[in-house]
């Protein structure tokens, strides 16, 4: 049946005479509020679960700030919709209009709702739970505390969403207790998705089950003073694009792009495992854009499509691997410990390059191929045929083109080549 919000003031939900035949919505009834004026109605039902059909609320304002309420089929707010300390659980097809806020709550189910006015995730732990979608359009910001995502809830951007200051997103985890594991961001082709952290942060976390970030639109980094970390696995879908504007983006978890997809500003980094971790990270082929750094400190940076990368090329670790051509057209700067390149492929240098510490490893045939000044300085040297990190292949080669230069500016009696 048909439960209609009798008056034209606010009002809580638990309070019968607000309500046609005054009595509280149950399972059964088709809840409807459209007052003449405009009012703010809230369910306010600490301790307690309340199950209606569906609910249709016009122009009024609707809070949920204690308790459970759930939805089973369509839910409509044609105006805000805010979700404070509550559980709101929306199985069927759901819109809200005008803003979405969160400050703690849960938002969940297996349904999806489009959030077409925008969104404001404003402190606390805010949980998004269960099988079901939340659809960004409009602008939207994280600005407080933490979103997580749980039991496989996808948080997916259709406009401009920000994420600022010391905010963070985790894919995987209940912060109350009782993860289920799984959740994913997506941001469609239409989508921007803006990380201006202004510190050092950890912007995008995983904690357990099938968890990933994906991108068919633009990924911009503008805060400075800091990294701001992905640590979960970015797939660029093709069409998608990473700009680096200000500060270092850094892709630790591992994933797949075209290096065309990437454009790192001077004075930016854009690193691949920055954190140690030993991910493997997949360029395509294509070309990187700007004057910034590309750094790689672990784990594996796989070229399956020649590739060139137009910025400085700085490896501290790691290994790139690959049997096909990786042009670093800015110059190289190979400064760590053991450095590996590992494959049948081709490593270009252009411009000007260094090796200025550690080791640098060419196994399995690959080439090391000079067409700029490539200078190796103090203690280190380039080992042909090794592998610091597992059973060696065999094979390496040192190539110096015709016009270009290799510089040997060891200060010790030191084995450059060997």
């Amino acid at each position: 049946m048909t439960k209609n919000w009798l008056n034209d003031t606010d009002g809580e939900w638990t309070t019968p005479g607000n309500w046609s035949g005054g009595t509280v919505p149950s399972s059964s009834d088709d809840v409807v509020i459209n007052t003449a004026d405009f009012h703010t109605i809230d369910y306010s039902n600490s301790g307690n679960t309340v199950t209606v059909n569906s609910l249709s609320v016009g122009n009024d304002a609707f809070t949920a700030t204690a308790g459970t309420l759930i939805v089973s089929n369509a839910a409509t707010f044609a105006n805000t919709l805010k979700v404070q300390n509550a559980v709101l659980t929306l199985d069927g097809t759901s819109s809200v209009t005008g803003l979405y806020t969160q400050l703690n709550g849960t938002l969940g189910g297996p349904g999806t709702v489009t959030l077409a006015g925008g969104a404001a995730f404003t402190g606390g732990q805010m949980l998004m739970s269960g099988s079901g979608t939340a659809v960004l359009q409009g602008a939207s910001t994280l600005t407080s505390g933490g979103i997580f995502l749980d039991g496989g809830y996808v948080l997916e951007n259709q406009g401009t969403f920000t994420e600022s200051q010391t905010t963070s997103i985790t894919l995987g985890e209940n912060p109350a207790g009782g993860t289920l594991g799984g959740g994913k961001l997506q941001n469609d082709a239409s989508g921007t998705i803006v990380f201006n952290n202004t510190s050092t942060d950890t912007a995008l976390s995983a904690n357990s089950g099938t968890v990933s970030f994906t991108n068919a639109g633009a990924v911009q980094n503008t805060g400075l003073g800091g990294d701001t970390r992905i640590n979960v696995t970015f797939t660029d879908t093709g069409s998608g694009s990473v700009s680096v504007m200000a500060g270092e983006f850094d892709l630790n978890g591992g994933g797949s792009s075209s290096a065309t997809a990437f454009s790192v500003a001077s004075g930016t980094t854009l690193g691949f495992n920055a954190n140690g971790s030993g991910d493997t990270f997949t360029l395509s082929g294509g070309t990187s854009a700007g004057a910034g750094t590309v750094f790689l400190e672990s784990g594996e940076l796989s070229i399956t499509g020649a590739t060139t990368i137009e910025n400085l090329f700085k490896q501290t670790g790691g290994e790139v691997a690959g049997a096909t051509t990786f042009t670093l057209a800015g110059g190289a700067q190979f400064a760590g410990g053991s450095m590996l390149m590992t494959g049948t492929g081709t490593t270009v240098l252009e411009g000007t390059s260094t090796l200025s510490s550690g080791a640098l490893d060419i196994d399995g045939g690959y080439v090391l191929e000079n067409k700029g000044t490539f200078t190796e300085n103090g203690s280190v040297s380039i080992n042909l045929g090794e592998n610091p990190f597992s059973t060696s292949l065999g094979g390496g080669t040192l190539k110096n083109d015709a016009g270009a230069t290799i510089i040997f500016n060891n200060a010790f009696n030191d084995t450059a080549v060997q």
